[in-house]
């Protein structure tokens, strides 16, 4: 039986991560979503659901959506009482200044206005200036300024929780002049020192339907604007495969030497990935890609300690590559 995620959570803490999860977001949570969170199966929520509706007189609603069943909290007729602390505090801290490099300036500010404005629910007031020391940082290469994209960003922000397809001027990497997208934003994502937001390309016409994914860099954004179309889309839900989102997935193949397999098992590359280590300390990496551009330089990258195996069409690319490359300094 493989080991817990969180082998020393006791009932009684989960039952408090459960109730506080459900009164603090005051979202729907499907029963698999919360048996996931958890680290345990849906009969042992269930009997944590009884628990707290029982035990501490908690009203909870449910419903079905499907064949699957929803909770949510129902909001009590008093705000609970809550108390942070500065280690609490020191954490939206961390996050904040691990996406400063990704924010528009006046996004940044306005945010670092909602932390400070949390330290008054610290219980000891005096601590409020040492809650707010900076701890985290990030280190860019080619960084965007995001500030001029500000309106794009707010834009799709709020297009977001309320279903709108947004018309968006998009001048594509290689276009000449900017074309008009109607798009159902999902979400934005951070990919490298970018942001990125991915939805739907819609068909405007009558009730939005949607024609194939998208994603679109914030940065090629002339512009963004809410439509009066709403979409009833499912929110976005994808596996983590490797690379920017550029073609079909696929399965790729690759032999380790001994020090590029020290640096590859030490970090995640797909959610499917299988590693396959060798008594020499070699190694074979099996994941899936979703880019081939970011495969051929990733494999490159390594010079002669990594070796593409499959897919065979991606291995002759390399080939010609490399073979370029080395008349380049091969050269009198």
């Amino acid at each position: 039986m493989p080991a817990k995620q969180d082998p020393y959570a006791s009932p009684a803490q989960k039952a408090v991560s459960l109730y506080s999860l459900l009164l603090f977001t005051g979202k729907r949570y499907f029963l698999s979503e919360l048996a996931a969170e958890l680290d345990c199966s849906k009969q042992t929520v269930l009997r944590m659901m009884e628990q707290l509706e029982r035990g501490m007189g908690i009203s909870l609603e449910t419903g079905k959506e499907g064949n699957r069943r929803w909770f949510r909290v129902k909001t009590p007729r008093t705000k609970p009482q809550v108390a942070l602390d500065p280690d609490d505090i020191s954490k939206l801290l961390l996050c904040r200044d691990l996406v400063r490099h990704l924010l528009p300036k006046p996004i940044l500010k306005k945010l670092d206005e909602v932390v400070a404005k949390a330290t008054v629910l610290l219980p000891n007031m005096e601590e409020r200036s040492t809650a707010l020391d900076c701890l985290g940082g990030i280190m860019v290469k080619g960084g965007i300024d995001y500030t001029p994209f500000e309106a794009s960003i707010e834009t799709l922000l709020a297009a977001i929780p309320r279903k709108k397809v947004c018309e968006v001027r998009y001048k594509s990497f290689n276009a000449d002049a900017a074309k008009v997208r109607y798009f159902a934003p999902m979400r934005l994502t951070a990919y490298r020192e970018a942001l990125y937001a991915e939805g739907w390309s819609v068909d405007p016409r009558g009730k939005p339907r949607q024609k194939h994914r998208m994603v679109l860099a914030v940065h090629r954004m002339e512009g963004a604007e809410p439509t009066r179309l709403t979409h009833d889309f499912e929110p976005w839900s994808a596996p983590e495969y490797f690379g920017f989102p550029e073609c079909e997935p696929y399965r790729v193949k690759v032999a380790l030497s001994e020090s590029a397999a020290r640096y590859v098992r030490e970090r995640k590359w797909s959610d499917d990935q299988a590693f396959h280590e060798h008594a020499d300390g070699s190694a074979v990496l099996e994941f899936t890609a979703q880019s081939r551009s970011e495969v051929v330089s990733w494999v490159l990258s390594f010079g002669g300690e990594m070796e593409l195996s499959c897919p065979h069409e991606l291995r002759n690319e390399i080939r010609k590559i490399a073979k370029k490359i080395s008349e380049f300094y091969n050269e009198n």
